[in-house]
């Protein structure tokens, strides 16, 4: 596909996440925690992003990541649009994610590829901590008291039934993946 479709799709994709997020899910919130669809969009993206990008066309070493990073600055620019918060610190937090998400796979190659469900779930569910936390932090930092309570736990888990069913949905499974069906 054509790398400037993709991306314009992918903008778009985030645009109507977090249309949605913003209009329509935060009206089903549990417990006051709503959904974050474009974090779990851009790390569904992430996640599935090929470790190195060496297509017919002979791409460069150098390129290996730049569809990663697209993916954070569109995300993180279109949660900064929507957010309160000082302009910048959705897309440092998310790029903190990206750096973070691409070392863990990189030493957890090799249990990456058999069913990578169970791979997904811990490294979203502690990427999206770590999100929260680095976002905390970043935009209140004098007053930061970040913990996993019980909030952060109904967040975590609200947001991995999103992330599921879009792990299901991602047309790039490996082609071993537990069914649910």
């Amino acid at each position: 596909m054509n790398i400037f479709l993709k991306c314009s799709i992918v903008a778009a994709l985030f645009l109507l996440a977090a249309l949605v997020q913003a209009n329509f899910l935060s009206h089903l919130t549990v417990m006051g925690i709503a959904p974050d669809l474009v974090f779990v969009i851009f790390f569904t993206l992430i996640f599935f992003e090929p470790s190195s990008h060496k297509a017919s066309t002979g791409h460069r070493k150098s390129n290996r990541y730049y569809e990663g990073v697209f993916y954070t600055v569109a995300a993180g620019l279109i949660l900064d649009l929507y957010s309160v918060q000082p302009f910048g610190m959705a897309l440092a937090s998310l790029l903190a994610i990206y750096i973070i998400t691409k070392i863990s796979s990189y030493f957890l190659k090799e249990n990456r590829h058999q069913f990578p469900v169970f791979y997904f779930v811990p490294v979203f569910l502690l990427a999206l901590v770590l999100y929260t936390g680095i976002f905390e932090l970043l935009t209140n930092f004098r007053y930061a008291t970040f913990f996993v309570d019980k909030s952060t736990t109904i967040s975590g888990l609200y947001n991995a039934g999103f992330a599921l069913a879009a792990f299901y949905l991602y047309p790039a499974r490996a082609p071993k993946q537990l069914k649910l069906l």
